[in-house]
């Protein structure tokens, strides 16, 4: 039987350590776009009675570009500049939550959802599971940023003092993003990776805005 070490240090140098066998496999972020308007409208009906009652669906926008009406005089995609809001969703395993909340953020209000899988379960699902699907979903190296102790950082969403490698990790993942995507707001499902969700936020620059910031304080109860 593989057990996962609970020591943080060793955890970390074991991270370390995988890090470099996964190499090949870059992380980037997995993106599930929301249904065009049409599809939206026609899942209401059952939507419903497990999602609640939701006013003026009709008009929930989806700004996908992939979705976007086309201007039939000029052919131009008239909402190709547009921005779609996404939500980032790290270890959304649960069909009752995790997934539940995915369901909803796509088909009720037209945003796309981006999965991420925490450092334990990448690790978990590697190492016991034998599981290798999941990396390239896998959370970017965060172990050598520093974000202080309450995720105050240089404004640009990566933390004074960082190690060079760990930010160019997170320029990869973030260079993966489209352009037109906005992220408001990243939720964790597990309490394994509470504390990789606020560091996540705030390296890519959520905080203040959409994020509340790193505090150890949450960690350590105290």
């Amino acid at each position: 039987t593989t057990y996962i070490k609970a020591n943080k240090n060793d955890n970390n140098h074991e991270m370390k350590t995988l890090r470099k066998q996964w190499a090949t496999i870059p992380a980037v972020p997995s993106i599930e776009y929301p249904p065009d308007v049409q599809s939206i409208h026609q899942e209401h009906d059952t939507l419903a009675s497990t999602l609640g009652d939701f006013d003026d669906l009709q008009q929930t926008p989806t700004h996908n570009p992939q979705f976007a009406n086309t201007d039939k005089n000029t052919g131009n995609n008239n909402e190709s500049k547009s921005t779609t809001k996404a939500i980032i969703l790290m270890d959304a395993f649960s069909p009752y939550h995790g997934q539940y909340i995915a369901h909803a953020a796509r088909h009720l209000y037209g945003a796309a959802v981006i999965h991420v899988v925490s450092d334990f379960f990448a690790r978990y699902l590697f190492q016991v599971e034998g599981q290798m699907d999941h990396l390239s979903s896998r959370l970017p190296d965060l172990s050598d940023l520093d974000f202080g102790a309450h995720g105050n950082n240089n404004g640009s969403g990566i933390a004074n003092g960082s190690d060079v490698e760990s930010k160019g990790e997170i320029q990869i993942w973030k260079s993966g993003l489209p352009s037109n995507i906005q992220i408001c707001g990243i939720y964790c499902e597990s309490d394994s990776g509470l504390e990789d969700a606020e560091r996540f936020g705030v390296a890519l620059g959520l905080y203040p805005r959409f994020h509340d910031g790193f505090d150890k304080a949450r960690r350590d109860k105290f």
